[in-house]
């Protein structure tokens, strides 16, 4: 007798599923899941702004160092602890 075994990943419902290809800069959908990623960090509207086109203004230097990776994609993000 066999024993087939399956793997199931837990899906959590306030989790948008990954889009198979991130945003492109500059669009709607990276300015929003740029928010969503890093708003937090920063106490005005203003500065947010600010430091996505900061973001924007350094992609390619970035880019260049690390690849072609865009530092949007994937979910390694340190947390902090």
């Amino acid at each position: 007798m066999s024993v087939r075994r399956h793997t199931v990943e837990t899906m959590n419902a306030n989790t948008p599923p990954t889009p198979a290809t991130p945003p492109q800069p500059g669009s709607a959908e990276h300015w929003a899941a740029w928010l969503e990623r890093y708003g937090d960090d920063y106490a005005t509207d203003t500065e947010r702004r600010a430091a996505y086109r900061d973001f924007q203004t350094n992609l390619a230097t970035m880019q260049s160092v690390f690849g072609q990776h865009d530092p949007m994609a994937g979910e390694n993000r340190d947390t902090g602890s």
